[in-house]
């Protein structure tokens, strides 16, 4: 069977608040998944709340990349939507402990498209 494409859905609890706060370490955060994962980052959008969060979107050539905080629940939910399958997912959750902290995360994969 094939797929057209594959959602990578990850929740983050107990994260750091200064690393989910503003848009800065967000978006070094999305750079380094992106990176890791050899996708094609092609624009970016984020907005910063007041008083705290930040909702953040990657255009990719892959398709697309994105992350919704909530610093005052220490959670952060990241979506990964990809036409090719990711094979460093162990790498990705490395990265999101090194940038948010002692995490929990809640992580499932939703495959798009069946033909």
């Amino acid at each position: 069977m094939t797929h057209l494409g594959f959602h990578y859905i990850w929740d983050i609890y107990n994260c750091n608040y200064t690393a989910i706060d503003k848009i800065a370490p967000v978006a070094s955060l999305m750079t380094e998944i992106v990176q890791t994962s050899q996708l094609t980052k092609l624009g970016e959008s984020f907005n910063q709340f007041a008083p705290h969060g930040v909702t953040g979107v990657y255009l990719l050539e892959e398709s697309h990349l994105s992350a919704h905080s909530w610093p005052e629940n220490n959670y952060i939910a990241i979506d990964l939507f990809s036409c090719v399958p990711l094979n460093n997912l162990a790498e990705i959750g490395k990265l999101l402990s090194l940038h948010l902290g002692d995490v929990r995360i809640d992580y499932k994969m939703v495959e798009r498209g069946k033909l």
